[in-house]
Formats: structure tokens, sequence, C-alpha cells
């Protein structure tokens, strides 16, 4: 009945209902009278959590917008759901209400059913190459835990190793800081390729070659990335705003002597750790019931990305 889930979602879950059939043979009408007890609204006595193994509680109660005290909110249990479910630690999660030691108040009991929150990838890849030495197979590693000593923190390692490029990643990142929904991510990565980009006719020496057009060189690159958001769980939709900075240090090795770059940002950052940064921010929507597998609900967001805000010189890009 609408009235009773109008009611229960408000915190009046005690309350009596009894509805009265009238019949009117002469009339042939049906009448109902509904009659209701009201009684106060009930509070939350007790938060209970069950199943959980790994995860420590309070990473599962700091996702739950409601508190011992409270009165009673459906919605908000709703939300404790679906935020849980969007950890993605548990395969399963189930609310119960029971009633508490007193009338108006009721025990809450979430029941999850954890899952594995550790990956270990493994892959290789067929492309083209340049180089008829060169091997065309690209190996791939990534191991991750997003639920380390089942603290809600996340990081992961991977690896890209073939014969003309090499990298190494490491992340570590939590999406709870003092409390607060408040998302850190910290990333650094390495990486080393060869690489091959169309050259100047004219070389260094001032003599003109017609008879290539590609020249190769050599690329380091180091990475540093900061990120931070904030989260925000009203009942239409999960708000949430980032932003974050990524620096990297860049350098090119090739024969100067020999070659000039149609690219100036090859010879930018030639024979000489050169670094290039950047700013972003973004804001996204999220209405979907599950956000890794949804079966209904929306979804918007958006990015922006700013290159070069320091003068050169200061901090070149």
């Amino acid at each position: 009945m609408n009235i009773q889930n109008l009611y229960y979602e408000n915190g009046y879950t005690s309350n009596r209902f009894a509805t009265d059939i009238n019949k009117d043979a002469e009339s042939k009408v049906i009448s109902y009278t509904i009659r209701i007890q009201e009684n106060p609204r009930s509070h939350i006595e007790n938060i209970l959590i069950k199943g959980n193994e790994k995860t420590k509680d309070f990473v599962i109660r700091r996702e739950i917008p409601i508190e011992e005290g409270d009165i009673f909110s459906n919605a908000k249990i709703s939300n404790g759901m679906r935020n849980l479910y969007n950890l993605q630690y548990f395969s399963a999660v189930s609310p119960e209400v029971l009633q508490g030691s007193e009338e108006n108040l009721v025990d809450i009991v979430f029941t999850v059913e954890e899952q594995s929150t550790t990956s270990l990838d493994f892959g290789f890849t067929f492309s083209g190459v340049s180089d008829p030495g060169e091997i065309p197979i690209a190996l791939t590693a990534r191991i991750q835990d997003s639920n380390i000593f089942g603290e809600g923190k996340l990081a992961s390692v991977g690896t890209t190793l073939s014969t003309n490029e090499q990298s190494v990643s490491v992340s570590y990142g939590q999406n709870w800081l003092f409390n607060k929904p408040i998302s850190t991510n910290v990333s650094l990565s390495y990486s080393h390729s060869n690489n091959y980009a169309l050259r100047d006719k004219m070389l260094p020496s001032g003599d003109i070659d017609n008879d290539y057009y590609y020249m190769q060189y050599e690329q380091n690159q180091f990475s540093l990335g900061l990120s931070l958001g904030h989260r925000w769980t009203p009942n239409f939709a999960i708000l949430t705003l980032s932003g974050g900075v990524t620096s990297s240090l860049i350098n090119n090795l090739y024969d100067d002597s020999l070659w000039i770059p149609y690219d100036t940002s090859i010879s930018q950052y030639s024979d000489n750790w050169e670094p290039r940064n950047s700013i972003w921010t973004s804001f996204s929507m999220d209405g979907r019931n599950i956000s890794w597998d949804p079966s209904s609900g929306w979804f918007a967001s958006q990015r922006l990305s700013w290159y070069g805000l320091m003068h050169e010189g200061f901090l070149p890009f």
C-alpha cells in the first residue's frame, strides 16, 4: 500500500493500519475506510554488520549515510546499499530491519558477501614494427588490490615489455580522508621507448638529404600524478568533483648533429631532462543503481585539462 510506504519512508515503522470494506449492494459501490494508528517515529538503535571477514566494519559503516540514534529512513538505507555495491568489495548486500529493544526502536542489519578485490592480469599484443629486427609482441602484467588489509585503500603495479617500449607504473589511493568522502591518489611511472619521426630534409650541416624521411630517437619519461576529489551522495545521484596535476620529466636522445625533427616538441626535450606539466578537473553525476554493472539509471561527466600553465623558462612545457 502506497500510504504505508510513505509512512515507512518517513520513519513511521510502528504504525498500525486497518482497512474496512464497505459494500453497497443497491448502488453497486464499494468503498474503503483506512484507519491509521500513528505512533512516534522510529529511531535507529543499532547498526549491525555481518558477513565481512576481510573488510573492516568502519569501511562499511562510513558508506551508510545513517547513524545510530537517527530517525529511520528507507531512502538512506537504499543509498547505503548503492554505496556498498559501488565499492566492488561485495557480491551481495542485504539490509534487514529488526525490532529493537523498545517499540519505536529498530535495528538495521547489513549482511554482506565479500568477493575478491585482488586482480592479476597478464596479456600480450601483436603490432606492426618499423624495424624488421624487432619482435612484434608486447607483454603486459598488472596486479591490483582495491581493499588493502580490508581498509578500503587501493594499490596497483603494472609493466609493459617489448623490444621498442618498456614501462612500469605504481599507484596508491583511497576513497576517504580525515573520515570524509575525499579521495586521493598518487601515481608514479617510468617509460622508455624507441620511436620514429619525420625529419627536416636540411641537415644541421646545411646539406640537403632527400633519401631519408624519418629519424629515430629514444625517449625516457618519468611521470608523477596527484589527484584529489570529493563525493556527495544525495538520493538522486552520486556527485563527484575531482582535480589533479601531472608532472613529467622527458628526455629525447638522438644525434642532433645529424637530424632535425619536424616536431619541435621532440627537439625541445633533446638531450636534457625537461618538465611537462598539466592540471585537470572533472565533475560527474552518476544516477546508476550500480556503477560497474548498472541495470538502470544514467551518467554524465565532463573533464577539462590545461597544459602550459607557467611561463616557459620557469617550468618549460
